[in-house]
Formats: C-alpha cells, sequence, structure tokens
C-alpha cells in the first residue's frame, strides 16, 4: 500500500502583489519563496530538512529539456499559471495548467488564506490543494491526486502551534470501507533556545496487515553565527543528517546533507550551495553518486526570467540540460 506523495508542510510562498501592482511585484530578483512569519514555537516534525531542501537543486529543482511557463496576476484573488515541457530524457511532453485563489485573510507577507491551488496536465492527471489558517495556532490542509482516469488518493492534516512546540496529525488514503489507510502523528518540542526534539509515529493498516513505525529527530539553531544540524532517524535504520550555514551577510549558503539507509547498506552525501547575485539565484550540487548538478535562474527583465540547469552523472557516463523560460505579468 503506497501513499499519496505529498510535499512537507510549509507556509506557501504567493505573489500578493504591492502598491505598485503584479508588475513591480514581478520586477523583483528571483529570490525563492517568501519568508515566513517568524514562529516562536519549532516547526513542524517533518520540515526539520525543509532548510536543506530548498538548497539542494537535485531533482528538487532539476528539470531537462525546454520549459516555458507563463504567469498572470487577475486582480487580488487569482493567479493563473500555463507550463509547456518538451525533449525530457525521463518525462514526456506535456501541458499543464495552474490556477491559485487567494483568499482575504492576509496575516503575514507572502500569506493569504483560504488558499485553493490546483494542476492539471494533459493526460488528465490532477492534483487540488485546499490549505486555510483558522487561527494564528491552527491550519488546516487538505490533497487530492487523480492519475489520469485512477484516483491515487487524499491527504487531510491539522497541524497546530503551540508557544513553544508544534503538532500535526496526518490521514492518508483512510478508507473506512476497505478498512486501509495510513496515519501519521508528529511532535516537536522547544527546550532551549537552539535545540528542539521530537517524534512521529506512522501507523499504517489495510488487507496485508497492520505495520507501524517510529522516527525520531530534532535541530540545533545557532541564529547568531547563522547555521543550522537537523537529524531524523528511525529504529528500523533509516537516518538523514544535514548542516546549513549562510554567510557574507546572507548572499551565500552551504549545506551538506547525508542519507543512510543501514537495511540497504546504503549512503549518500551532498555538498550543495548557493549564491546570490543581484538579479540571480545559482545553486551548485555534487553527491557521492557521481552526480554534479547546477541551476542557474537570471531575471533578464522585470517579467521574463531564464533558468539553466545541467546533470553530469559520471558514473553512467550521461548528462542532461535544461532551458526555462518564465514570464510573470
Amino acid at each position: 500500500h503506497t501513499a499519496m506523495s505529498a510535499p512537507a508542510p510549509e507556509r506557501p510562498g504567493v505573489s500578493l502583489g504591492s502598491d505598485n501592482g503584479p508588475a513591480a511585484a514581478a520586477a523583483a530578483p528571483p529570490q525563492g519563496p517568501p519568508e515566513p512569519r517568524q514562529q516562536p514555537d519549532p516547526g513542524l516534525f517533518d520540515a526539520i530538512h525543509n532548510e536543506s531542501r530548498q538548497l539542494l537543486c537535485f531533482p528538487n529543482m532539476f528539470f531537462d529539456g525546454a520549459k516555458f511557463t507563463f504567469s498572470r496576476t487577475v486582480g487580488q484573488a487569482l493567479q493563473v499559471s500555463h507550463s509547456v515541457s518538451m525533449g525530457s530524457q525521463s518525462q514526456p511532453a506535456s501541458y499543464s495548467f495552474s490556477p491559485t485563489f487567494l483568499g482575504p485573510y492576509r496575516p503575514g507577507p507572502g500569506e493569504a488564506y483560504p488558499l485553493v491551488m490546483g494542476n492539471i496536465d494533459s493526460s488528465g492527471s490532477m492534483i487540488a490543494r485546499f490549505i486555510h489558517e483558522v487561527s494564528p495556532r491552527i491550519k488546516l490542509q487538505m490533497q487530492g491526486q487523480t492519475q489520469g482516469q485512477k484516483w491515487a488518493g487524499v491527504q487531510a492534516e491539522v497541524e497546530y502551534h503551540g508557544l513553544d512546540w508544534a503538532s500535526s496529525v496526518k490521514l492518508l488514503n483512510v478508507n473506512p470501507v476497505k478498512e486501509s489507510g495510513i496515519i501519521v502523528a508528529n511532535y516537536l518540542q522547544k527546550l532551549t533556545e537552539k535545540l528542539s526534539l521530537g517524534g512521529e509515529f506512522t501507523y499504517q493498516y489495510g488487507p496485508s496487515g497492520e505495520h507501524a513505525g517510529l522516527n525520531f529527530g530534532g535541530r540545533y539553531v545557532n541564529k547568531a553565527k547563522h547555521w543550522s544540524f537537523n537529524w531524523t532517524a528511525s529504529p528500523m535504520g533509516i537516518m538523514q543528517l544535514s548542516y546549513v550555514q549562510s554567510m557574507a551577510k546572507q548572499q551565500a549558503a552551504v549545506v551538506a546533507d547525508l542519507d543512510v539507509d543501514a537495511r540497504q547498506a546504503e549512503a549518500t552525501a551532498s555538498l550543495g550551495v548557493q549564491y546570490n547575485f543581484r538579479q540571480a539565484v545559482f545553486r551548485g550540487q555534487v553527491n557521492s553518486a557521481g552526480q554534479v548538478a547546477a541551476v542557474l535562474e537570471h531575471q533578464i527583465s522585470p517579467p521574463l526570467s531564464l533558468v539553466l540547469t545541467g546533470l553530469i552523472d559520471h558514473y553512467q557516463s550521461q548528462s542532461r540540460w535544461g532551458l526555462g523560460l518564465n514570464f510573470q505579468i
């Protein structure tokens, strides 16, 4: 039984325009997603490694072939995006349409609730996501996904953010009729100003039986010296360690990541770097699997940005390259 894949929860970054209109918002150089509101709690357990995920460009930000995206802001409540991809070595040519509805509640920069996002591509696959902040401490999320004419799954989640702790409960593909599904509950507690520790419990049930698992993790953040160390581990032998260091007045950042699977006797180490230029962002990465990847996003003019990607796999003697154009008005 396979759970529907969903990104780790984080505060969604959406363009809300400015006093000068949508064109002014598009004129800003590419800097990644907007900064979330500062919370006294340590964040969610399943977002412990979010900082390293945002810096490592492969596979999160990498694509090959050609990709063209046109985005338009329609008033203050609607954004639409059209995307065409072609020439990829791993994916067929496709077209996708992505509308986003921004609700009237704007608690902070880059935030709007309720938030409704959708994506449908030329194969008929669709993803729909609903996010609403009921209160400053409670957030609800729901997501449904189809693959062509087949239902792929559904996920529901509730988050609660306390004064110095955060917790969430997820229900994935829970079907009372078939008596199957996955339930995930996690908790992260801030013990000191720098140290947070927590755990996650997963329970899966279905025709094949019942399975349960535990994960433990934590993070140590030194805001004065701009670095953090994060770790998660399970008794089954799966472990991830990540270290992030920002420098040069936040213009540059480096990340080191180690993934270990003792069951398969496998481990992968990755080293990544990000540098913010005035009108561009460069991300590079190398890992122990012999792969070297890079992504460069450059703002050519206020509505137009260029994205160049490259990947060289030394062990497989293969290379992949990508070219993207993003037009936003």
